[in-house]
């Protein structure tokens, strides 16, 4: 029974991979026209997929956020830009150490910066829309309850997240700059316990990232 509990809760994230793999892995299979419309359409099948399940497993967790949202927005505004632009430095400084020593950039980065020169469509939709929505609900909101103390939630919550971003590319020293946003997102669902605000959130950091990539900034 007690499995049975913690599986409940590690749900978010095993369904996010679980979709993601599966969806990937049967689309590989169907010979689709190679051009821009159809390479950028195809390749947002899976995040949509996931992110729409995600939704409705863990619909309950939208009652009436909305409205406390909209409610409370001055102080979630608050908290977002106060957590957001100290994970962001956080995040740029070990960046900028590992890089110094590694003297290269994230393998994600990299991928990042060829998806959005060659599926700008899917780098935009995917990464500003989806991914905030997917995340939030996989490593934030479906893990919280496990954990009864807020320093753990955050730690774990911010692992899981930059191990998802490094596991496929074996890149692991970069869970680091990954994990130390994810922390201060972590906390942000914490004290607020309104994931609409991770997403809003995490889709204004994504965004932002973008545009310094298309600059050839510095996250």
């Amino acid at each position: 029974m007690k499995a049975l509990k913690y599986l409940n809760y590690i749900k978010g994230i095993l369904i996010y991979f679980g979709v993601t793999i599966i969806t990937e892995l049967i689309l590989i299979k169907i010979p689709f026209p190679k051009n821009f419309w159809t390479s950028n359409l195809v390749n947002l099948i899976a995040p949509t997929l996931t992110s729409i399940v995600l939704i409705i497993v863990y619909k309950d967790l939208f009652k009436n956020k909305f409205d406390d949202f909209k409610s409370n927005y001055k102080k979630y505004f608050s908290i977002i830009f106060k957590y957001w632009l100290v994970g962001l430095v956080f995040m740029i400084i070990t960046n900028t150490i590992i890089s110094s020593i590694t003297k290269s950039i994230a393998i994600n980065e990299q991928g990042n910066r060829t998806l959005l020169n060659s599926l700008p469509l899917y780098s935009i939709i995917s990464t500003v829309f989806l991914a905030p929505i997917s995340e939030e609900l996989a490593f934030r909101a479906s893990i919280k309850d496990i954990f009864k103390d807020k320093t753990m939630f955050c730690l774990i919550s911010a692992f899981l997240f930059g191990f998802a971003h490094v596991m496929f590319n074996g890149d692991y020293i970069y869970l680091i700059p990954y994990a130390s946003l994810a922390f201060f997102f972590a906390k942000a669902y914490y004290e607020t316990d309104n994931i609409l605000v991770n997403m809003f959130m995490h889709s204004f950091h994504n965004a932002f990232c973008l545009i310094m990539l298309a600059l050839g900034g510095l996250v």
